[in-house]
């Protein structure tokens, strides 16, 4: 009945132009416009820019009243912390002494065992309820439990912002004090923390490690995760498995395993392919072509002149500062020149030859250090060519056919 109804930003443009390529006419009741005339369509992006002027005022007068709220010290609203209570009157988180017993002893539990899960199971013994009332804890709730500065003292404001750079100052993500200070040990919450990122670090799905290295349920492992997409839509291919459970025709049980569009596995069904493909198909795939490029005299000898041509761009800053090192080089044998010869001349008095004989030494030192730095930078920028044997990697790669045949993806 409104603009705003169906949408409040400038997407309305976009819906707009697909309506007239299908031949709808979009109308409103409550702000009718003829978009058939000039002064309809302008009336129309009039009412869609305030709309969308409105929508982001509202948005951003709300963020900053959760930020003022949040250096207060007040509630932002919704249940409150575990461990913590709202007061009534000034709408202040205060420690609740009951439930903070029980965060100390969650955070030693999951010290204990290294797991949120355990920490959901003794919540769930213990018959404790989650902040919102549910009887049962969710991981990512308790997770968040574990990770809450609030227990240790501090606030952070514009958590969502954490590691995002050039943002407003009101923006940026920052930590400051609360007023209650801390409720639970300090050195328990950090040693939680570091156990939690250990976890992380050592997760095979964490960014920045290959992907190949991760596992499923099933026991086997995926080498090619991270480094296939699919050729209808470009999303990367994911790990997929078909478990056979035993029955009346199977003894025991097995898995068929594959390579799927994620697209398809997270149901988000955005494309008409169902691209899916056998895992042992694709990595035989990958080993026949190695084991081509293996055998092949001149792959090697191609891999190894583009890889010398890649090294020797890469050297580009190492050849300016081999050039600066000369240059710096010239300066100070001209500088210890000039000072000999002032030295030699015998008209300098003695405080004068006192000082200019420290300077002569402090040149000398620096004539040392840019020799030994040029001495390094000319060892790296040698010729490349003296220091790789290819014979040796024919060697190396002639036995690679009988590895690939015992090859598994581990």
């Amino acid at each position: 009945t409104w603009y705003d109804r169906l949408t409040r930003s400038r997407d309305f443009y976009v819906l707009d132009n697909e309506f007239k390529s299908n031949s709808v006419e979009f109308i409103t009741l409550h702000d009718p416009a003829d978009t058939r005339t000039a002064a309809g369509r302008f009336m129309e992006s009039m009412i869609v820019a305030a709309k969308t002027y409105e929508r982001d005022q509202t948005s951003e007068k709300v963020r900053i009243k959760i930020q003022m709220r949040l250096e207060k010290g007040l509630h932002k609203g919704g249940a409150a912390p575990f461990g913590f209570m709202v007061e009534p009157q000034t709408k202040m988180l205060q420690p609740n002494p009951e439930q903070l017993k029980l965060l100390e002893q969650a955070y030693r539990v999951y010290i204990e065992n290294r797991s949120d899960f355990k920490v959901r199971d003794w919540f769930k013994a213990h018959n404790i309820p989650s902040p919102g009332g549910a009887t049962e804890w969710q991981v990512s709730t308790i997770r968040d439990v574990l990770c809450n500065r609030r227990y240790i003292g501090q606030i952070e404001v514009n958590r969502r912002n954490k590691g995002v750079s050039g943002l407003p100052e009101n923006q940026g993500y920052r930590i400051m004090q609360a007023q209650h200070g801390a409720v639970i040990p300090v050195e328990l919450w950090e040693l939680a923390l570091s156990i939690r990122q250990e976890k992380k670090h050592a997760s095979p799905n964490r960014v920045g490690r290959p992907r190949s290295f991760s596992q499923t349920q099933c026991g086997r492992l995926y080498p090619l995760q991270g480094l296939m997409f699919c050729g209808c839509c470009g999303h990367s291919m994911a790990p997929w498995y078909v478990h056979h459970k035993p029955g009346k025709n199977r003894r025991t049980e097995s898995f068929v395993n594959y390579y799927a569009c994620a697209k398809q596995i997270k149901g988000w069904k955005l494309c008409d392919h169902n691209n899916l493909i056998l895992a042992k198909r694709a990595e035989s795939w990958i080993v026949d072509r190695f084991t081509d490029m293996a055998t092949s005299r001149d792959a090697i000898e191609w891999s190894v002149q583009s890889a010398l041509q890649k090294c020797q761009s890469q050297l580009e800053p190492e050849q300016e500062r081999l050039a600066l090192a000369k240059t710096a080089l010239q300066e100070n044998q001209t500088q210890i020149d000039r000072m000999m010869a002032v030295i030699t001349s015998g008209k300098a008095t003695d405080t004068f030859l006192e000082m200019m004989n420290e300077q002569a030494i402090k040149l000398k030192v620096e004539r040392e250090r840019l020799l030994v730095e040029q001495r390094l930078l000319q060892e790296v920028l040698q010729p490349l060519e003296h220091r790789i044997d290819i014979s040796v990697l024919q060697e190396t790669f002639a036995d690679f056919a009988r590895l690939a045949e015992n090859a598994t993806p581990e």
